[in-house]
């Protein structure tokens, strides 16, 4: 069969990475996703383009798609050739699975085990689940095994390695990155909320001009300052202590990119309608040409946005761990 690139990502997110992925990969290959699935599937002209993978900002996980068939039997026999191929040299393996459709009696763990032990059969090659030296991945769905390559191993692309610090109510960076790539062809982005620095530092990566970082928490801004010394933020990085309600920047921003406090993890002070009220207050001070914002009370969020003449022009709605929330994009009348 041909190669297939399986990405994982946020529910809701789906076809912000479908055209990220083709723009890393420079032509646009055949794929398909369901809405809120949090599954996208890449057909790849050839195995070696999976290394955009390492490029992927809104991808969570990537696993490589080689085998499809009936039975693990038949998946793992039918990628013989690729399985001895990586093996070759190596010490031990791992497989990472999971059962999408429930209609099999087994468990993930108890598919894994079962490919495990065929892989053994017909290599020889230990399991090590703490220190493997390649981890195959095998699904279930819709009455198939599929099998390839864990590309992301046990670790998620969700883990970035500039996150030092992490706040207490840390933003998904890859969320924090669709908002990025909204936010894109801005000259400023002004992040009020901006804890651990995580909107900032995505935007950074995604080649935004000038980005201004400021939180009431003068120890959140120390964290951030140290994420974001780890991507070598230059000098059109600006962070400074300040409270969102009542400070200004003191200069005109293009976007407004933030994450408010939802009031699950954090209490937001005076309540949310008046934070979302001085947010938009702010913005329309600061002449924002687009204020973009994470909310779990968009209702809220837009009847605010409407006494400051902002009005909503795009919107994602995003299931994350079952907690429902919208990326909404407002623009000024």
């Amino acid at each position: 069969m041909k190669p297939s690139l399986l990405l994982t990502t946020v529910p809701g997110l789906e076809e912000l990475l479908y055209e990220e992925t083709r723009e890393k990969l420079g032509y646009s290959p055949g794929g398909v996703f369901r809405r809120l699935s949090g599954r996208v599937e890449i057909f790849v002209k050839s195995i070696e383009d999976v290394n955009v993978v390492r490029s992927l900002l809104l991808a969570e996980n990537a696993r490589l798609i080689v085998e499809v068939g009936e039975s693990v039997e038949e998946v793992v026999e039918g990628a013989r050739e690729f399985i001895e191929a990586l093996l070759e040299g190596a010490a031990a393996f791992a497989v990472n699975s999971e059962r999408i459709t429930k209609e099999l009696g087994l468990t993930s763990p108890e598919i894994a085990a079962r490919t495990g032990e065929k892989i053994v059969e017909i290599t020889g090659k230990h399991v090590s689940l703490d220190f493997p030296d390649i981890v195959f991945y095998v699904e279930w769905v819709s009455g198939q095994y599929r099998f390839g390559l864990d590309l992301t191993g046990f670790r998620g692309l969700r883990d970035r390695p500039y996150r030092m610090y992490v706040h207490r109510s840390a933003l998904n960076p890859v969320i924090a990155a669709a908002m990025c790539r909204l936010a894109r062809g801005r000259g400023s982005i002004y992040d009020p909320f901006c804890g651990s620095g995580t909107i900032i530092a995505e935007c950074l990566q995604q080649g935004v001009g000038e980005l201004f970082c400021s939180d009431v928490d003068v120890g959140a801004i120390r964290g951030a300052k140290l994420n974001l010394s780890m991507l070598h933020a230059s000098a059109n990085v600006h962070l400074f202590a300040s409270d969102a309600i009542h400070g200004v920047l003191g200069r005109g921003v293009d976007a407004v990119v933030t994450n408010p406090p939802f009031g699950i993890r954090e209490k937001p002070v005076g309540g949310l309608g008046n934070v979302y009220g001085a947010l938009l207050e702010m913005a329309s001070a600061l002449e924002a040409g687009v204020v973009i914002v994470l909310t779990s009370r968009r209702r809220l969020l837009l009847k605010m946005a409407e006494k400051h003449s902002y009005y909503p022009k795009y919107s994602i709605v995003l299931n994350e761990g079952g907690v429902k929330s919208w990326i909404t994009l407002l623009e000024p009348a």
